[in-house]
């Protein structure tokens, strides 16, 4: 068994160097970047406070350095294909503890396994040996720049995409890299060192190392790792834990390695001001252990650097975390959810903070509006958008689904799908390269019959903590400006989602918007106004609009109507300080009238002292004040920002829900987007999130079916 484990452990070392990019380490630090060498620093300090309770205590102080520093790299080394294999199980890939534990992971994973290396090959008991290893590593590496990498660049010219690949290609790379690898040179490098380091010294690009990472991997999990954890088993022998010294080392390396790296990641959350259940969960997913942290301990056994019961210590601690770590992340990361559930929305969110935006598209004919949409977003703060393409599952869709990759459970293979993404991409990415800066850029895909679509897209939303949701209206606007039928699928998803969804939703109406030419350039700006007669969706888009009110290219007024008891007619006033409204006897109604000073107040402390952004309130006695107030402003604005519903003062919208066509856009929503209303204003309905699905009229998932 144990040659079958040394070959299969050099090249389990060969494919994780190939995917890991050495050149990140001379790039800017990223947060990832910052979570590896503060979790190894950490860990070090809690190694070297509690090493003092380990039986070191008369070694030479040059030598309980050395024994405390490589604890500590080992014991901080992530397994980065276990744990991504953990994350997927556990179905966080998507949240941000996620992506940034895999990305973290992968980093953490590349340092610590070349600082072993590295001291496989230089930590020799004399100057002369350490020479010679010095000597040997750069004549290996060498061989490898000289003779392997060209070998593999005329492979992966012989062998282009799309075409099938010659097996005696691939069997002649395998063979030359098993050979490089065992080489070493002459053995005076370790196998799975020079394993490693040739791994991260062969190009990535090309078709030959991708299909060697998957050919490699196949035969890794289907034969050598059942040999090999079988191999590991016959080594452990559990006869030292009579003692009670071997179970204090077990308690005393299980603290290490998880207040380590928690410790670390806490540090690094405080600054980035991650919550602490987020860096606690991600501190005991670093701390997940795997193939190379046990062969390595096998090494030092072999070695007489450690004795077989704490051999045995080591492995039952890569045991336990593979126990313990996903029961306590998925607690922390349910209990976060719940936490932050109450924020996912606009109105608690601090417009100078990062917007988190579920950007949904029908096809390319939404790329101009979206563009725009992101542009306004923006505002003062940096905005964060999941671009997400919605395909309807058909049989064509399904037989040309396959893996996916990043964000995407699924991708799909059809043309027409692949080409309009792209395009998607591509426009996005221009804008962004060109005009924008402070917004970043996902993509996402939900493939699904119309009658589910609405918990892929909701599913998504609570993945990625976003903050709100944009959807297209299901009608298009025609040459002559009328607005055609639309398509049903679409309406009943938008219907659904705004029943269902777990934070705010915008649902888009567009007229021409996207066609304003580049709402950044100084010579261009566009009139926006908003339309606040009260309740708590009114207030969500009233918190929107505090997020784009000091963009540049925008000209916002908030014009907020009033109750007037005067019968004659209505009235007007700007900036008012003494509005004329009902008293009522109500406890909810003068609460969320309360509410909605509050709110008026706020705004216009922070957004309209300042001269930027005007205000106007508007006295009208009934629905038809407001209608009438309401056609006034055709041709003055380029976008309205509404709320759907949740009003407690209904007479200023009374009877207009008799007449509507489009329930979901609420009674003032729908009236702004009726193709006798205007031909030239887009409208941005808003509702907010409500936890327990109140204010859905008209949205019954009876009502609307399709069969």
């Amino acid at each position: 068994m144990e040659p079958l484990t040394e070959i299969g452990m050099i090249f389990y070392l060969f494919v994780l160097g190939l995917e890991m990019d050495i050149y990140v380490l001379f790039h800017r630090p990223t947060p990832e970047t910052c979570l590896t060498y503060t979790g190894i620093f950490s860990t070090f300090i809690v190694a070297s406070v509690l090493s003092l309770l380990f039986n070191v205590p008369n070694m030479p102080l040059s030598m309980k350095f050395n024994f405390v520093f490589s604890l500590s790299i080992t014991l901080s080394n992530t397994a980065s294909t276990v744990l991504t294999r953990l994350i997927t199980d556990l179905k966080i890939g998507k949240l941000e503890i996620g992506r940034v534990a895999i990305n973290a992971g992968m980093h953490s994973d590349m340092v610590t396994t070349l600082l072993i290396s590295m001291g496989l090959v230089f930590n020799q008991p004399s100057s002369k040996e350490m020479l010679v290893g010095f000597v040997a590593l750069g004549l290996h590496l060498l061989i490898v720049l000289k003779l392997l990498n060209p070998v593999v660049g005329w492979i992966n010219d012989k062998n282009p995409e799309g075409k099938p690949l010659n097996n005696s290609h691939l069997v002649l790379a395998l063979t030359l890299v098993g050979v490089v690898c065992t080489w070493g040179p002459l053995n005076i490098i370790s196998p799975s060192s020079s394993a490693f380091l040739t791994g991260m010294a062969v190009p990535r690009e090309g078709r030959l190392p991708k299909l060697m990472i998957n050919k490699i991997n196949y035969f890794l999990n289907t034969l050598i790792f059942p040999i090999y954890f079988c191999w590991v088993g016959m080594q452990i022998d559990f006869k030292g834990f009579v003692h009670k010294q071997t179970w204090v080392g077990l308690f005393l390396i299980l603290v290490i390695t998880i207040c380590g790296r928690v410790l670390g990641t806490f540090i690094c959350g405080w600054q980035s001001r991650l919550n602490w259940a987020g860096s606690v969960g991600l501190g005991f997913l670093l701390s997940t252990k795997g193939h190379f942290y046990i062969y390595s301990m096998v090494t030092a056994v072999e070695r007489h650097n450690l004795r077989k019961e704490d051999f045995v210590v080591m492995v039952l601690v890569t045991i336990f975390s593979i126990l313990y770590i996903p029961l306590v992340v998925t607690f922390l990361v349910k209990w976060g959810r719940i936490r932050d559930q109450n924020l996912m929305g606009l109105q608690r969110l601090d417009p100078s903070n990062e917007l988190r935006m579920l950007l949904c598209f029908h096809g390319t004919q939404n790329v101009p509006t979206a563009i725009s949409i992101l542009e306004v977003s923006r505002g003062l703060s940096s905005v964060t958008v999941y671009a997400t393409d919605m395909v309807e599952l058909t049989d064509r869709v399904a037989a040309t689904l396959a893996p996916g990759e990043g964000l995407d459970a699924v991708t799909v293979c059809d043309e027409i799908v692949v080409s309009m993404r792209e395009q998607i991409t591509n426009a996005i990415n221009t804008h962004i390269t060109q005009s924008s800066e402070g917004i970043t850029l996902h993509r996402a895909l939900v493939v699904s019959p119309f009658g589910n679509m609405h918990e892929e897209i909701c599913n998504l939303a609570e993945d990625f903590q976003a903050s709100i949701i944009i959807l297209p209206f299901h009608k298009n606007q025609r040459v002559n400006g009328k607005m055609d039928d639309g398509h049903i699928g679409y309406r009943q998803l938008n219907r659904k989602v705004l029943r269902h969804a777990p934070c705010t939703v915008g649902i888009f109406v567009d007229r021409g918007l996207g066609l304003i030419n580049k709402i950044t350039a100084p010579f261009v700006s566009i009139n926006v106004a908003v339309i606040f007669i009260g309740g708590k969706d009114d207030r969500e888009a009233l918190a929107y609009a505090k997020r784009i009110a000091h963009h540049p290219g925008i000209n916002l007024t908030v014009i907020r109507f009033l109750l007037d008891t005067n019968p004659e007619g209505t009235s007007s006033t700007i900036c008012s300080s003494s509005s004329r409204r009902t008293v009522s006897n109500n406890p909810e109604m003068e609460e969320e009238m309360k509410l909605d000073d509050e709110c008026i107040a706020e705004f216009y402390d922070n957004c309209v002292a300042d001269g930027k952004t005007s205000y106007t309130e508007k006295h009208v006695a009934n629905s038809t004040g407001t209608v009438s107030i309401l056609s006034r402003l055709e041709g003055t604005y380029a976008l309205f920002i509404v709320g759907r519903s949740g009003r407690v003062n209904k007479e200023l919208t009374a009877g207009m829900n008799d007449w509507d066509d489009c329930p979901e856009l609420g009674p003032v929503g729908d009236t702004l987007a009726a193709s006798d209303f205007s031909i030239l204003a887009s409208v941005l309905v808003i509702q907010q999130y409500s936890p327990k699905g109140e204010d859905t009229d008209g949205l019954d998932d009876d009502e609307f079916t399709i069969k």
